[in-house]
């Protein structure tokens, strides 16, 4: 349902949504990637990619996060995701699926994934 009434309201936000929801990783309803990425992968500018996830937000399909510089951690109708979130959390941990070109910033992407992956590995 929410897909047909943002293909009625505004077309981009559904492009956004809709390779969002399908690149999401099942277990958590979040995805990280940076906006050249997405504006690749869905035909959308960056002010367009910019307004349709302003919009998402808006009419509370998505919620957004800065990860740094022009990458963000997106998440599907935080409700959903964040189960009681409203009555029962202040925060919310997410385990995600993200989406990366080799061409960004050869190497860092590496180190980073590398970074996150021992810092997860010390925490268990």
């Amino acid at each position: 349902m929410r897909l047909r009434l943002l293909i009625s309201e505004n077309k981009s936000a559904a492009i956004l949504y809709s390779y969002l929801a399908q690149h999401m990783d099942a277990s958590c309803g979040a995805v990280v990637a940076s906006q050249e990425l997405l504006g690749e992968e869905t035909g959308l500018s960056r002010t367009t990619l910019w307004r349709a996830s302003k919009y998402l937000e808006e009419v509370g399909a998505l919620v957004r996060f800065t990860v740094g510089g022009s990458v963000y951690a997106y998440a599907l109708n935080e409700t959903e995701v964040w189960k009681s979130w409203d009555s029962a959390k202040e925060t919310a941990a997410f385990r995600t699926k993200t989406l990366a070109r080799k061409s960004d910033q050869p190497g860092r992407v590496q180190r980073r994934i590398q970074v996150m992956l021992k810092d997860h590995g010390e925490a268990e």
